[in-house]
């Protein structure tokens, strides 16, 4: 300090030290400047960017998106938010465990690209669509330049003997004597959090010139097959007729085709199972639809064709496939019961000898057989069977014309069917299709018993619903988990088998708790 200094008063005295406080703090700002201006360019250097092959698509038209991580500096991030895609059904595509980055020139400069995640988005309605950013956060590592001070140069700048004797001349034109600072580099990490640009993708409703009056909502390119496990049957037998829709596209969100079967025979409801086989650039596979056919009746009959209608993008038009129609041959079963047999008229000629045995004591006379109880039941008991199975099958048809209606009564039952196909992946040890049953098996549930179509359901639709229909906090926190749970392991490291079991028995239990609190 200037008051402690004895030679503060003399003015012939320089402070040697002034200098280089002076050069120390020059230094100091220029290195807070350089470092802003490297944690304001990491961005330039560090970005997520969201890839999609196509802008403008049909409804039910598959989206390849892809969400890469851009880096020029060595950095370690992870995802700390997915993407909310209301409005699409969506299949995420496998990628390598341990996949290496790829190299790609942008704007000239070479970057290291990881791809984080990469999906088929399936729009379900017409308008704009908006794709939410995906967010991640990390640290990165950035290079700084360090200047450091030249004590050399400090002995030619200050010592009056080496300025005197040497005049400035000797060594004066080496940088490294005449620069006042070393360069060196040094290492920092910063957090960085980082943010994708959302996308917007236009999607136009399909075409309704040319539309089948059976079509089901299938887009892509498919063919179908069928066959029958048996076409000689007896009357107590159960035939399965089998319809395999193969090829690319919306394969789940496809609607089983109607079977029209001719009288005398009865068809049941299908069961349906998707197999997705291609996870690589498309969503391709089969979905598989067995119908069971019973025949109470014996004679031959011929299951008419299937009629199956897809809208292919490429071609910009409605296609219609058929199966061959089959026959099949029924015989009666042990449980057949053959009708009443018409009565033979006698002939004259059907005279038979005269009895000589004497006659039998006059029986008492008994009352008409019109009047006795059995006579009543014989007709009374078939046809009041016969209007209870007519009262039944109206009700059951006014059901099937009210989809509504039909779909909330059978919400249960097709999510127990999504289950135990959950419960087979998990036997398999299918970790990514497990949790993707699971995920269906809870929103389909929920789009049914809510009555909302699965294109408008979000969390904040169901929740508001649920709220309505007295649905208690604690179970949709239960459901919110379950939700959570099966995206975030999509995109997690393998779960153990343990883990998947909480997940099925944690499912099982939401939904039996949610169809309880519906009943009450």
């Amino acid at each position: 300090q200037r008051h402690n200094d004895p030679f503060a008063d003399d003015p012939f005295f320089q402070d040697p030290f002034a200098a280089i406080r002076q050069r120390r703090q020059q230094q100091q700002q220029r290195q807070q400047e350089q470092q802003a201006t490297q944690v304001t360019d990491i961005n330039k250097d560090l970005f997520i960017k969201v890839h999609v092959d196509k802008n403008k698509v049909h409804v039910g038209e598959q989206i390849t998106t892809s969400y890469k991580l851009y880096a020029r500096v060595p950095m370690n991030m992870s995802i700390s938010k997915l993407p909310s895609l209301n409005g699409f059904w969506t299949q995420d595509f496998q990628l390598p465990k341990n996949q290496k980055p790829v190299e790609e020139l942008v704007d000239g400069k070479k970057f290291q690209v990881f791809t984080l995640k990469k999906s088929a988005l399936f729009p379900q309605q017409a308008g704009t669509l908006i794709l939410d950013p995906a967010e991640a956060e990390g640290v990165a590592r950035i290079i700084q330049q360090v200047r450091q001070r030249n004590p050399f140069a400090d002995m030619f700048d200050n010592d009056p003997f080496f300025q005197q004797a040497f005049g400035g001349s000797l060594m004066m034109n080496d940088p490294f004597f005449n620069d006042n600072f070393f360069n060196t580099l040094a290492y920092k990490d910063v957090p960085v959090h980082l943010k994708s640009k959302p996308v917007q993708i236009t999607v136009m409703a399909l075409p309704e010139n040319g539309k089948p009056a059976d079509f089901g909502g299938a887009v892509g390119n498919f063919t179908i097959s069928s066959k029958i496990d048996k076409t000689e049957l007896t009357t107590d037998d159960v035939a399965n007729l089998t319809l395999t829709i193969t090829g690319s596209g919306n394969l789940k969100l496809i609607e089983a085709p109607a079977l029209r079967l001719p009288n005398g025979m009865d068809g049941y409801d299908p069961h349906i199972m998707d197999t997705i086989t291609g996870r690589t650039t498309t969503i391709s596979g089969s979905k598989i639809i067995t119908y069971p056919v019973a025949v109470q009746t014996p004679g031959d009959y011929e299951i008419p064709s299937v009629s199956f209608s897809y809208y292919d993008p490429a071609k910009n038009a409605y296609t219609t496939l058929q199966t061959e129609p089959v026959r099949v041959s029924v015989k009666p079963g042990k449980n057949h019961h053959a009708g009443t047999q018409p009565y033979r008229i006698a002939a004259i000629g059907d005279i038979h000898d005269i009895d000589q045995e004497p006659l039998a004591a006059e029986q008492p006379e008994t009352a008409p057989v019109v009047f006795t109880v059995t006579y009543w039941s014989a007709y009374g008991i078939p046809l009041i069977a016969f209007l209870a199975f007519a009262v039944y099958r109206k009700r059951e048809e006014e059901l099937s014309r009210d989809i509504v209606k039909l779909k909330h009564r059978k919400a249960r039952k097709i999510a127990l069917k999504r289950l135990g196909a959950a419960r087979k992946l998990l036997q398999q040890e299918q970790r990514i299709p497990f949790y993707e049953e699971i995920s269906k098996a809870l929103w389909l549930y929920l789009s049914d018993k809510l009555s909302i179509p699965l294109s408008e359901l979000s969390r904040e639709r169901a929740a508001a619903e649920l709220r309505g229909h007295e649905v208690p906090d604690a179970l949709w926190q239960e459901v919110k988990d379950l939700m959570d749970d099966c995206e975030m392991t999509l995109y997690a490291p393998a779960q153990s088998t343990q883990q998947m079991q909480h997940t099925y028995g944690q499912a099982v239990q939401v939904i039996s708790n949610l169809e309880e609190t519906f009943k009450s």
